[in-house]
C-alpha cells in the first residue's frame, strides 16, 4: 500500500517547504533585528499564508506586510492585529474596504501624493475617524513614492489634515536586487537608506514627529537593519529564499527552504528530460530560467506553459517517472501559481497550508462585516 505521507509520493507538480528550514530562516532574521534593535515586519506576499504569518509573529516580529487590502482582510480575519499595505488604496471601494480593516486592527497604508491622502481624509472625515498613513520616498527605485526634496513640504501638508495619521517614512530600496556583490551593495545600501535618515531629521527638525523609519528587500536587510534611525525593515524572500539570493551571494543554496516536486515524463535521450512543471508552475516573471536542479547538473533550457527542457552537462540515470526538486528562482511568484503549500519534515509531510491570499474576491462577499 503506498504511503502517501512520504514526500516522494506527491503529485506533482507540487511546491514544497522544508519547515525545518523554514524555521531556521525565521529564527535566524528575527535574532539579526533583536541584535540591533530594529523591527522586522515580514512581507507576507511571499508566502500569503496567515499560519506562516503567526509563526513570524511568534518568533518576534512586530507585525506583517501586506501587498493588497484582499490579503490584508485575510490575515486580519485570522487574528493578525498589527498590518502594513506598503502601497497606494485608491478609490472608495478598496478605502471602504480599508476602513473596515481600520475598525478591527491597526492598518497603516502607504500614500505619495495629495492626491491619495484627500481621498483616505475625505473617507475618514465622514466617518469622523482616522487613517493611518506611512510616507513613501522614491530613493531611485523610480516605482513609487514621492521625490525625496518634496518630502519636507508634502508632510507637512498632510498633517494638516484631520483624516489622516502621519506614522512615518518608508522606502524600498530594491537597486540591492541589481547588485551581486555584497561589499558594492553594503556601499549602495547604505547611501541611499541614509536619505531617508536625513530627510525625517529635517523633518523633526521642523516640529513634526516621525516614528517609523520603514525600509524593505531581502538582499539588503541585514545592511539597512544597521544603519542609525532605521526602525524597522520588511524582507518577505527570507521566510523561504530562492535561487535569486544565492546568485546575489545573500545566503547559500542549502538555506532555500522551498522547492517545487516534479516528475520526469519524457527522456529524448540521456542529456534531456522533460518534467511536467513549466510557467504555470515554477514561473519565469523574470524572463530568466536560472532555477536550479536539486542533486543534478541540469539546467532548464526552454520552459512552456505545463513542460519544461532540463538539458544535462552528463548522461543522467534519470528515468521517466522519477522525481526530481527544483528551487525557483523567484519563489514568491512561484508559490503564488498554487493553491497550497505542502510542509515537509523527515521527508513526510507535515501540513498542507492553503494559500489564502490568492482570494481576491472578498468584494463580492456579501457576508463580511
Amino acid at each position: 500500500m503506498t504511503d502517501v505521507t512520504l514526500k516522494e509520493n506527491i503529485d506533482t507538480p507540487a511546491v514544497i517547504v522544508d519547515l525545518d528550514k523554514m524555521i531556521s530562516n525565521i529564527k535566524e532574521m528575527a535574532d539579526y533585528t533583536k541584535k540591533y534593535n530594529v523591527k522586522l515586519r515580514p512581507h507576507t506576499k511571499t508566502h500569503q499564508i496567515p499560519e506562516i504569518a503567526k509563526i513570524q509573529l511568534n518568533y518576534g516580529a512586530s507585525g506583517i506586510c501586506c501587498q493588497k487590502v484582499s490579503e490584508a482582510e485575510i490575515m486580519c480575519e485570522n487574528g493578525i492585529t498589527d498590518i502594513l499595505i506598503p502601497t497606494q488604496i485608491i478609490g472608495q471601494s478598496k478605502i471602504s474596504r480599508l476602513f473596515k480593516l481600520v475598525q478591527k486592527c491597526k492598518i497603516t497604508t502607504a500614500v505619495d501624493s495629495l492626491d491619495s491622502v484627500i481621498q483616505l481624509d475625505k473617507y475618514a472625515n465622514k466617518k469622523e475617524d482616522k487613517f493611518n498613513v506611512i510616507v513613501e520616498i522614491d530613493i531611485g527605485g523610480g516605482r513609487c513614492g514621492i521625490p525625496i526634496q518634496k518630502t519636507l513640504k508634502f508632510v507637512n501638508k498632510i498633517t494638516q489634515l484631520k483624516g489622516v495619521n502621519v506614522e512615518g517614512l518608508m522606502c524600498y530600496e530594491g537597486q540591492a536586487y541589481n547588485i551581486f556583490d555584497h561589499n558594492k551593495r553594503e556601499i549602495t545600501v547604505n547611501k541611499i537608506v541614509n536619505k531617508i535618515v536625513d530627510i525625517a531629521k529635517d523633518i523633526k527638525n521642523s516640529g513634526i514627529e516621525i516614528k517609523e523609519i520603514s525600509v524593505g528587500s531581502t538582499p539588503s536587510a541585514k545592511i539597512s537593519a544597521k544603519i542609525d534611525g532605521v526602525t524597522e525593515i520588511r524582507p518577505g524572500n527570507y521566510v523561504f529564499y530562492d535561487y535569486m539570493q544565492v546568485e546575489r551571494e545573500v545566503i547559500k543554496q542549502e538555506r532555500c527552504a522551498t522547492t517545487v516536486i516534479t516528475t520526469v515524463i519524457s527522456k529524448p535521450n540521456t542529456k534531456t528530460a522533460v518534467i511536467d512543471a513549466g510557467k504555470k508552475s515554477l514561473c519565469n516573471d523574470t524572463g530568466l530560467l536560472n532555477h536550479k536542479i536539486v542533486g543534478y547538473d541540469g539546467k532548464i533550457k526552454q520552459m512552456w506553459e505545463e513542460h519544461s527542457a532540463i538539458d544535462f552537462q552528463r548522461t543522467n540515470n534519470l528515468k521517466v517517472g522519477d522525481k526530481i526538486e527544483i528551487i525557483p528562482y523567484h519563489v514568491c511568484t512561484c508559490v503564488n501559481m498554487f493553491n497550497q503549500l505542502i510542509g515537509i519534515k523527515n521527508n513526510r509531510i507535515e501540513t498542507k497550508w492553503k494559500i489564502a491570499g490568492r482570494e481576491t474576491n472578498l468584494i463580492n462577499k456579501t457576508n463580511r462585516k
